[in-house]
């Protein structure tokens, strides 16, 4: 339901998780790139963020807000377990598993590969016995 969804978003959650904002460039322009930010306060619809690299304060609209994942040790294997589902999450859970030589996630049965060729990691996915099982 769209409201309920609108509702969920212009709430705060129990204890406020890291959000996602567009990145501006040199110029002030928004580019196509994420930066993780806190929420520093909440009013009248708007929301005051810190940017947790260049510590930056901006103040959006509630409804702009993209809530980061608190993703587990490994990452998570089926992106569609995860709470929120937008570009930002799902390229940040990819880089999390990519970062620990996790190089297969899924999203429901699609699986996604970040650089399957890197051979210390899909080493064992080539070994000669499996490649004979599937020619």
């Amino acid at each position: 339901d769209a409201t309920r969804l609108w509702r969920t978003q212009m709430e705060a959650p129990a204890s406020e998780p890291l959000v996602y904002v567009p990145a501006g460039d040199e110029k002030g322009e928004v580019s196509l790139l994420y930066e993780e930010a806190r929420v520093l306060s909440r009013a009248d619809g708007a929301v005051t963020l810190e940017t947790l690299e260049s510590g930056e304060v901006r103040t959006l609209p509630a409804e702009q807000l993209l809530y980061a994942n608190e993703l587990p040790e490994e990452g998570v294997e089926d992106m569609t377990r995860l709470n929120y589902l937008h570009e930002p999450a799902l390229l940040a859970n990819l880089r999390h598993r990519f970062a620990r030589d996790h190089v297969y996630t899924y999203t429901g049965k699609i699986c996604i590969a970040v650089n399957p060729f890197n051979w210390q990691v899909s080493k064992p996915l080539y070994v000669e016995s499996l490649l004979r099982t599937y020619r």
